[in-house]
């Protein structure tokens, strides 16, 4: 056993590169000696410096209480620790302002400079008290023990009545509380403290972000409650971790078309109810409990899981008992059937009856089965080694309730999975219903050169029977039967591990159940058939796909176009300059045009020009290609396949190397990807030239840049051009013309919204704001 400690300060000076003469804290911009902290309740807020405005509002709610209790205000103090991981991180400009900026937004102390606190303590935060890059709150009693290794959850929930906010304490509050329901709902919507109590009513909590759903569920659950008698309060929560757009158009439409709701959570409230759920899951764990013998967890894992799923979903509760927790779909099927259970009312009461019929049909959410199904995926995932690739798809069809799960395009008959057993490479084909049928016969063309084989695992919100049976009928390879044969498991695995979002992936397993690439539709966009590997190399083993393959690329024309159009290949081989262009603007092509073919005259060079349109094929570019072809400015791909394919190959390009970490700064290829992205979101024009292979065979440049160059071409550049080559010298001669007051706006495909914190813009070099992605310095 420990021998407490006299007083705090040995661990509190263990804490910072210490000496007694200097003092290593700040308190009301005045440095401090840490004795200002002996014999106090201490509590250690750590994180990094990305701490959230919210997260410091709540821990001064903490402060400001202290020091509202007099008789407690010289026993509690809060010192900030900011945890920067490289040392030479603390010297830039940017990291010292962000610091000093987070560092005035708190009333508590705070450590003078980052850089005092040692390497040790940072090792210590992360190992056992478990710091990665969410902040926590270690508490350090007035011995200098550690009262709490984390109490951030209990504040968000109970806030200062937890104090001296010990494990104890934590504990204690749960026994004090009256109910799940009670404390999830209290903050915000306090009036149901007396809908609980009177046990009258029936309290149902309902959310997702499907609006149809929505709109029939909140119809039809008051009309059926009505007619069996009961009174139903509905609350909308939305969704946990939601598409922000969809979340702020659902909650205008519910405010607008007055739905019967008793009460409905603001997107701010919606926000803070599903991280209320979060930390009360935390403390629960940090009490040890668990989902098998607790049934709280269970309830709060329920509410998460369904929280998680775009469809709606809803929980019907008499008193704080979560009696009912269905599925979207099937709680709206029982509530259309009413007549089929409403005689049960008698026997039972209208939830008795509601729950008998939802236990006798599928949609029912058995808690410990769905945790247990999601553990056994993720176990079969971290033994690898010693299973079948097949063996995984098994899991995730849940081929033991169906016998026949798939279905084989060519044949359209259903079949086992066993069937795929001798393939080296299965590609699981995750997406919904409205995959197009460009990705569709691209992916086909593949399907018929490899030996790979596909299955198509469709994860449907709204499932449309009509939609699914049209693009099953398209597919030559494998897909499950129906998606109901997808358990929901395994669309939390699908979401949660391969981080799939709507948007369609392709996962490769190898015959031992590796996953090889998480997304090789990207691979196959770039590089084709080759892509996929008759055979896993050793450096394959360890490496991923991306990785051994962007090995071999270089920026190049072929690298942009590469078979799209035999054409190009023609005109290279030919020795033409070829110059690919876009945008809106039909007065800049038509100058543009005619001004590049006599330069190319006058150089006494080949020139072929084809127009690539925007990644957007709007109404504009379109009109464009009638007028191009009828004034014979350039060659056109007539063919709208040809235009997505040629974007999607670039932004697939891009995806890739991001996902492996290459960057603007230290990859040419990204470099050059980026300025040809950002080029997609003008109206005025861009263009792209190329001749031969060697330096500088390749230039891009924004549409009144080129044209103003070539434009100036007799006067001013001609000579050293046909001195030094054409293209080079147009390369030489561009550099002057980017003016930092034009800088253009930097659109990147979807993914990158999310994913990336910062970018450079490729010309100017400022940073690109996240939300907006214009050059924050320049616009």
């Amino acid at each position: 056993m420990e021998v407490p400690q006299v007083d705090n300060m040995n661990i509190l000076k263990a804490l910072f590169h210490y000496k007694d003469d200097q003092a290593p804290l700040m308190w009301d911009q005045k440095q401090v000696d840490l004795e200002a902290l002996r014999k106090k309740l201490v509590l250690l807020l750590i994180s990094d410096l990305d701490i959230s405005e919210e997260d410091i509002s709540i821990v001064e709610d903490i402060y400001s209480n202290s020091r509202a209790k007099r008789t407690q205000q010289s026993r509690l103090e809060i010192v900030w620790l900011p945890i920067i991981d490289k040392s030479e991180d603390w010297e830039s400009e940017k990291t010292k302002e962000k610091f000093m900026k987070k560092q005035r937004a708190m009333k508590w102390h705070t450590v003078h400079r980052p850089s005092l606190i040692a390497k040790e303590v940072i090792k210590l935060a992360k190992e056992e008290w478990h710091f990665e890059k969410k902040r926590i709150i270690v508490v350090i009693d007035a011995q200098g023990q550690v009262a709490c290794p984390d109490a951030f959850p209990m504040i968000y929930v109970w806030g200062y009545e937890t104090y001296p906010f010990s494990t104890s304490a934590q504990e204690s509050q749960w026994k004090e509380t009256p109910g799940l329901l009670e404390l999830l709902m209290a903050p915000f919507y306090p009036e149901i403290q007396d809908s609980i109590e009177s046990g009258q009513h029936c309290i149902c909590l309902c959310g997702g972000e499907d609006m149809e759903w929505i709109k029939m569920f909140t119809t039809r659950a008051p009309s059926v409650a009505s007619a069996a008698d009961v009174v139903l309060e509905m609350i909308y929560l939305g969704k946990w971790k939601p598409n922000k757009q969809r979340q702020r158009r659902n909650t205008a439409t519910i405010e607008r078309e007055d739905l019967k709701l008793k009460y409905s959570l603001t997107e701010e409230k919606q926000m803070k109810f599903w991280k209320r759920l979060e930390n009360m899951g935390h403390s629960r764990m940090q009490l040890g409990k668990r989902i098998y013998e607790d049934l709280i967890m269970q309830d709060i894992i329920s509410l998460l899981n369904m929280g998680s799923s775009r469809g709606g979903w809803a929980v019907i509760c008499r008193g704080s008992d979560f009696r009912i927790k269905a599925k979207g779909k099937h709680i709206l099927d029982s509530l259309v059937n009413f007549c089929e259970w409403k005689d049960n009312i008698r026997r039972q009461d209208f939830l008795g009856a509601l729950e008998h019929y939802l236990t006798m049909n599928p949609g029912h959410v058995d808690v410990y089965k769905h945790i247990k199904s999601y553990e056994r995926i993720i176990n079969i995932f971290e033994r690898t080694q010693k299973v079948h690739c097949l063996e995984i798809l098994k899991a995730l069809v849940s081929a033991r309730d169906y016998w026949q799960p798939l279905v084989y395009g060519k044949t359209k008959q259903r079949v086992t999975i066993d069937l795929l057993k001798r393939k080296k490479l299965l590609l699981l084909l995750i997406s919904d219903c409205n995959i197009s049928e460009k990705e569709i016969n691209r992916l086909a063309t593949i399907y018929e050169e490899t030996e790979c084989e596909i299955v198509w695992l469709p994860i449907v919100v709204a499932f449309a029977q009509k939609e699914f049976q049209y693009k099953q009928e398209k597919m030559p390879w494998y897909s499950v039967y129906h998606p109901s044969v997808i358990n929901e498991a395994a669309i939390k695995f699908i979401r949660e591990v391969w981080r799939y979002e709507e948007k369609t992936i392709l996962v490769a397993l190898d015959q031992q159940g590796r996953v090889v690439t998480p997304n090789a539709l990207h691979l196959i966009w770039i590089w084709g058939k080759g892509a996929i590997p008759s055979t896993i190399s050793k450096e394959e083993a360890t490496t991923s796909r991306e990785v051994v393959l962007w090995k071999g690329l270089s920026w190049s024309l072929d690298l942009i176009t590469n078979d799209l159009d035999p054409i190009i290949q023609r005109w290279k081989q030919e020795d033409n300059l070829i110059c690919l262009y876009g945008g809106e603007d039909i007065k800049w092509i038509r100058n543009f045009t005619r001004t590049a073919k006599q330069v190319a005259k006058s150089a006494a060079i080949g020139v072929q020009m084809l127009y690539v349109g925007m990644s957007n094929l709007n109404k504009r570019c379109s009109s464009n290609i009638v007028k191009i072809t009828e004034e014979e400015l350039s060659h056109c791909w007539k063919e709208r396949v040809l235009i997505w394919s040629f974007w999607s190959r670039l932004q697939s390009i891009w995806h890739t190397g991001y996902q492996i970490g290459k960057s603007m700064k230290d990859d040419p290829i990204m470099k050059e990807l980026t300025t040809l992205l950002s080029f997609d979101s003008r109206e005025c024009g861009w263009a792209l030239m190329s001749k031969g292979s060697g330096p500088g065979a390749l230039v891009t440049a924004k549409g009144s840049d080129i044209l103003e160059c070539l434009l100036k071409y007799e006067e001013e550049w001609k000579e050293q051009a046909l001195k030094n080559g054409f293209l080079p010298t147009l390369k030489e001669k561009l550099v002057d013309y980017h003016k930092l007051d034009k800088c253009f706006q930097l659109v990147l495909p979807e993914f990158a919204t999310t994913n990336l914190e910062t970018a450079e813009c490729s010309h100017c070099r400022g940073t690109v704001e996240k939300l907006t992605f214009q050059c924050c310095g320049h616009v």
